[in-house]
């Protein structure tokens, strides 16, 4: 499985087409923009999500809406569907699913050390 990580390359130079898992895309990466180690932050998101609740954020049978929902509905919060979640966890899962980059953790080791502390915690 490649969870739509970044690092591939883009198919063909053809604004707008990209490869990867659409139930794992960043919305960078739905939107055939440049990629970066980020938008791999987003898909470990949206993994974690579905590691500890059973499901992915966004569901639908639709390309077009599980698309839409990738690029601009908010995550469902990890505590409706499992309410002994730990609040740290959650906000780590939220934040790698944030829609703007920035705003996601810098690095694979600021979420590594995230996570040591939701298990410290």
């Amino acid at each position: 499985m490649d969870f739509g990580v970044a690092r591939g390359t883009r198919l063909g130079k053809q604004e707008g087409l990209m490869g990867g898992s659409l139930p794992y895309m960043s919305p960078e990466q739905a939107r055939g923009a440049e990629l970066d180690p980020q938008s791999d932050l987003y898909s470990a998101g949206v993994t974690f999500y579905e590691m500890f609740t059973g499901s992915r954020p966004f569901e639908s049978d639709e390309r077009a809406e599980l698309r839409r929902s990738h690029l601009y509905e908010p995550p469902p919060d990890p505590r409706t569907k499992r309410s002994d979640l730990p609040d740290l966890l959650a906000q780590v899962i939220l934040a790698c699913l944030e829609k703007t980059r920035v705003k996601r953790p810098p690095t694979a080791s600021d979420l590594e050390r995230a996570l040591l502390r939701v298990r410290i915690s």
